[in-house]
């Protein structure tokens, strides 16, 4: 029993060589590769040739006529006033009074006290 199959051996054998020969193979290609882009900045740091600029390209702006006008201002809610509505104990604010539950009608801008007053 001390040998089970010499043929099984051979085969592990062979496998575990190809692997370690892959694995071997995979590690030298990537340190040269890192190698590569570790050294190759440094050689190419100086160009051949001198970079000559351009002229820049004018772009004109659209005509006034052409461009589409601007969006005028939108109040999108009233600025004096917000409803509190509470439905199901859910709390919105809205700035319409609520279809259905309880409603509180809320003054955003509070009446300031005049200064002269104290």
């Amino acid at each position: 029993m001390d040998e089970a199959n010499p043929a099984s051996d051979r085969y592990f054998d062979l496998s575990l060589r190809l692997l370690t020969i892959f694995v071997l193979v995979s590690l030298v290609c990537c340190v040269a590769f890192l190698s590569y882009r570790w050294l190759a900045p440094r050689l190419l740091r100086a160009p051949a040739a001198p970079v000559q600029l351009r002229n820049p390209v004018v772009v004109s702006p659209a005509p006034a006529a052409e461009a589409a006008p601007a969006p005028a201002d939108q109040i999108l809610m009233d600025p004096h006033k917000t409803f509190r509505c509470v439905e199901q104990g859910k709390v919105t604010f809205s700035d319409r009074s609520c279809d259905t539950g309880a409603v509180q009608l809320l003054p955003l801008n509070p009446a300031q006290p005049t200064a002269g007053g104290r």
